[in-house]
C-alpha cells in the first residue's frame, strides 16, 4: 500500500499536498534514525547503506557516520577491513619503515575536517584497488532507488520493522500542521437591513362648492406619517480601536534561548607505564533547552472583527488563542522542567566520571610517572570548570524562559483587557442601535394614531358639511362627497397596509437574526468538536511514537560502587 493510504488510513484525512507529505516522509526516516541509534547504537548497520565502489580519496557521505570501509587488495573480490586512524598519522602510514605502515591486506582510512574518506594505500582505478564506505543513510529512497514520495511502497537502505514508525511520523505532522491551518470558517450569511416600503400618498384636498349657497373647504389633513429611519452609530473596526503602540508590552513572539552550553571536555586516555590503563568515561552530550514552537492565528482575530464585524466569533476565536497560548506556556515549561532534569541526570554523569578518575588517579600513582599525574589532575580541573560553566548555562536558560514567561504573560492581559472593552462598546452601539429603532418605531405608530384621528374627524365633517350641502347642492355636489370620502378610505386602509408591512419586515429581521446566531454557534461547536478529535488523535499517536522508542531504549544497570 502506498504510504499516502496509509497515512489516509490512520489520520482519516485527505492528503491534498503530496508535496508536504513526501517531506514529512523524508523527516521520518531521520528521525526515526536518529532516535532509535540513539538508544541502540549496535543496530546501526541495520541502517547502513553502502557507497558504489570508489577509485580516489575524498568520498564524503555528508553529516552520515561512517559504519566501515573496505578496500580491495589488487585481486578482484578480494576485500580487507580497513582500520580508522587519526588524519596525523597521514605521513607514516605511507612511510614502509614506519610501525603505522598501512599495506593492500592491512589497510586504513581516516576522516578529514571535512569528512571526505580517505584511504590508503589509496585507491587506483589501474586494478582492483578501489574502496567502499558502509555509512548511515540520511538521503530517504524509494526500494528502487528513486526519490522517496508519497506514492511510494518501500523505503530502501532501512529496516522493514520500522517503516510504520515513518509513517506514523508523517501522519502526526499530517495532524499537526491540520490543526495550525484550521480556523474556524462560516458559511453563514447575516441577514441584510429590510427595506421600508413606500409611504402612501396623502389625497388632495378637494375644494366643494354648493351653488348658491356657500363654499364648503374640508380641513387640511397635515402630513401622515413616516417611519425615521435609523442609522448604525459608526462602527470602530478592532484595528483602529488598538494599535501595538498603545501596549506598554508588545508581542515577545517565539521563544528565543541565546545561553551557549559550554563545550564537553574531551576524555583523555591515560596509560601507566607497565601497570594500568585507564580511559575517562565519555561524559556524553549535554542537555540543550528545546524551543517550544507555536504558531498564533492573529490574523484570524482582526478578520473576524475588522471584517466580519461578529463579536461573537471573535470571542470564540480570542478563546482559542487564549488555549493556544496557555499550551505554548505549558510546552515552555515542560521543556525547561525536562532540560532541568536532564541536567541533573548529566551532572550526576559528570560528577561519577569524575569520581572515578579520582580514583584511577589514586590508583595509577604509585606507577604513574609525574607528566600522568599532572594530566589527570588537569582534566579533572577542566571537569570541574565544565561543571560550573553548566550550572551557569542552566541558570541562564531558567532566566530567559522565566522573562520570556512574563512578558508573555503581560501581553496575553493587555490584549485580552483591550478587546474586553471594545467589545463592550461595539455592544453597547448595537444595543443603542435596536433601541434607536424600537423608540421610531412607537413615535410612528404614536403620530399615526394621532394622524388616522385627523383622517377620521375629516371624514366625519367632510359628511356633515355634505349633508349640510345636499339640501341645497346637486347630485354633481354629492358625487365629488362622496368620491372624496372614497379616497380617504382607500389612504386609511393604505396607511394601515404600511404599517402591517412595516412592523412584517422588523419582525422578519429579528427572526433571521435570531436563525443567523443559532447557524454561527453551530458551525462554532462543530469547528470545535473537530479540532478535539484531532488534539485527540494526535496526542494518541504522538504517544504510542515516543513508546515504541521508550520500550526499545535499554534498561539502566544500577551503578556499582568503587572501592578506593
Amino acid at each position: 500500500m502506498a504510504f499516502i493510504d496509509q497515512v489516509q488510513d490512520l489520520t482519516s484525512l485527505t492528503v491534498s499536498d503530496n508535496d508536504e507529505l513526501s517531506q514529512f516522509l523524508k523527516d521520518g526516516v531521520i528521525d526515526v534514525t536518529n532516535r532509535w541509534l540513539a538508544m541502540k547504537p549496535q543496530d546501526i548497520e541495520n541502517f547502513a547503506r553502502e557507497s558504489a565502489e570508489q577509485t580516489s580519496n575524498g568520498f564524503n557521505p555528508g553529516t552520515s557516520k561512517i559504519i566501515s570501509v573496505i578496500r580491495e587488495s589488487g585481486t578482484d573480490g578480494e576485500w580487507y577491513p580497513c582500520n580508522k586512524k587519526p588524519i596525523n598519522l597521514q605521513y607514516l602510514v605511507t612511510d614502509v619503515d614506519s610501525l603505522h605502515y598501512a599495506s593492500k591486506y592491512n589497510p586504513v582510512y581516516m576522516i578529514t575536517q571535512n569528512r571526505n574518506v580517505h584511504v590508503f594505500p589509496a585507491p587506483s582505478s589501474a586494478g582492483n584497488d578501489g574502496f567502499k564506505a558502509l555509512y548511515v543513510n540520511y538521503d530517504p529512497e524509494e526500494s528502487d532507488g528513486t526519490d522517496l514520495q508519497h506514492d511510494s511502497t518501500g523505503i530502501k537502505w532501512f529496516p522493514d520493522d520500522k517503516v510504520y514508525l515513518v509513517v506514523m511520523y508523517a501522519g502526526i505532522r499530517i495532524l499537526n500542521a491540520t490543526m495550525n491551518s484550521n480556523v474556524i470558517s462560516l458559511t453563514s450569511v447575516p441577514p441584510d437591513l429590510p427595506t421600508l416600503p413606500t409611504v402612501p400618498t396623502t389625497p388632495s384636498d378637494p375644494s366643494i362648492s354648493s351653488p348658491g349657497v356657500s363654499t364648503v373647504t374640508v380641513g387640511s389633513l397635515g402630513t401622515a406619517p413616516t417611519l425615521s429611519s435609523t442609522t448604525l452609530t459608526t462602527r470602530v473596526a478592532f484595528a483602529d480601536y488598538w494599535t501595538v503602540a498603545d501596549f506598554g508590552d508588545s508581542d515577545p513572539g517565539e521563544l528565543s534561548i541565546t545561553a551557549v552550553s559550554p563545550d564537553t571536555p574531551s576524555a583523555p586516555s591515560f596509560t601507566a607505564a607497565s601497570v594500568l590503563s585507564q580511559t575517562a568515561g565519555n561524559l556524553g552530550t549535554a542537555p540543550t533547552y528545546t524551543v517550544a514552537s507555536q504558531t498564533f492565528d492573529i490574523a484570524q482575530l482582526d478578520t473576524f472583527i475588522v471584517t466580519d464585524e461578529d463579536s461573537e466569533l471573535a470571542q470564540v476565536q480570542l478563546g482559542r488563542l487564549q488555549h493556544e497560548l496557555g499550551e505554548y506556556q505549558a510546552d515552555i515549561q515542560n521543556n525547561l522542567n525536562e532540560f532541568n532534569e536532564d541536567n541533573v541526570i548529566y551532572q550526576s554523569t559528570v560528577q561519577e566520571a569524575l569520581q572515578n578518575l579520582q580514583v584511577a588517579a589514586a590508583k595509577a600513582q604509585k606507577d604513574a610517572d609525574f607528566t600522568q599525574q599532572t594530566q589527570i589532575q588537569e582534566y579533572a580541573s577542566k571537569i570541574q570548570k565544565y561543571q560550573a560553566e553548566l550550572g551557569v548555562y542552566q541558570a541562564e536558560v531558567g532566566a530567559q524562559v522565566q522573562e520570556y514567561t512574563q512578558k508573555l504573560q503581560r501581553y496575553t492581559l493587555e490584549l485580552n483587557t483591550v478587546f474586553q472593552a471594545w467589545q463592550k462598546t461595539e455592544s453597547d452601539s448595537l444595543q443603542q442601535y435596536q433601541l434607536d429603532i424600537q423608540a421610531n418605531l412607537n413615535e410612528f405608530n404614536e403620530n399615526n394614531a394621532i394622524y388616522q384621528s385627523t383622517v377620521q374627524e375629516a371624514m366625519q365633517n367632510a359628511t356633515i358639511a355634505a349633508q349640510e350641502a345636499q339640501k341645497e347642492g346637486d347630485l354633481t355636489f354629492q358625487a365629488t362627497i362622496q368620491d372624496y370620502t372614497q379616497e380617504l378610505g382607500l389612504f386609511s386602509g393604505e396607511i394601515q397596509i404600511y404599517q402591517a408591512e412595516v412592523q412584517s419586515l422588523i419582525t422578519k429581521y429579528q427572526a433571521e437574526t435570531v436563525e443567523y446566531q443559532a447557524e454561527v454557534a453551530a458551525e462554532t461547536q462543530e469547528q470545535s468538536v473537530k479540532m478535539q478529535q484531532y488534539q485527540l488523535l494526535y496526542t494518541q499517536l504522538k504517544a504510542e511514537y515516543d513508546a515504541a522508542f521508550i520500550i526499545a531504549a535499554p534498561k539502566q544497570q544500577p551503578q556499582q560502587q568503587v572501592r578506593a
